[in-house]
């Protein structure tokens, strides 16, 4: 998992951007999760935490974020109008992220994709193609 960190997160750990996604195929899920909770132990000094957003058969949809780059983003009026407008009542980072996990995982057509964004702050554009691609590997 580090190789596909390196390879679709360097914005974020560069500091350019607040978060990137990318899915990988799980073949051992216990392993998985060890290897996201090593991941962590080493990345979290540098401000970066990677987690599990979405999980389904065989993949899995990683989500690797900068807290306080969110926390930032969150202070934009925008960002605080549509999260408001979605239900994030909590301006706690986690929280809302927690939130946006459990969106995520019961909703069945990932008609959630402004609250994605605003939490990767990527182009609207984008994220259609990240929709389009998620459904075509089976997240829908």
């Amino acid at each position: 998992m580090s190789e596909n960190i390196v390879k679709y997160c360097v914005p974020t750990l560069a500091v350019f951007k607040s978060a990137n996604l990318f899915s990988i195929e799980i073949n051992d899920k216990k392993n998985i999760y060890k290897e996201i909770s090593d991941i962590n132990k080493c990345v979290v000094k540098l401000g970066v935490r990677v987690m599990p957003l979405y999980e389904k058969s065989n993949r899995m949809l990683i989500y690797v974020y900068r807290p306080k780059l969110i926390q930032k983003d969150f202070e934009n009026s925008l960002c605080k109008s549509l999260l408001k407008e979605k239900g994030y009542c909590n301006k706690c980072v986690y929280t809302c992220i927690a939130c946006l996990r459990k969106r995520i995982n019961k909703e069945k057509d990932l008609n959630i994709k402004k609250d994605i964004g605003e939490f990767i702050k990527i182009k609207i554009k984008q994220l259609k193609s990240l929709i389009a691609m998620t459904i075509v590997q089976g997240y829908s």
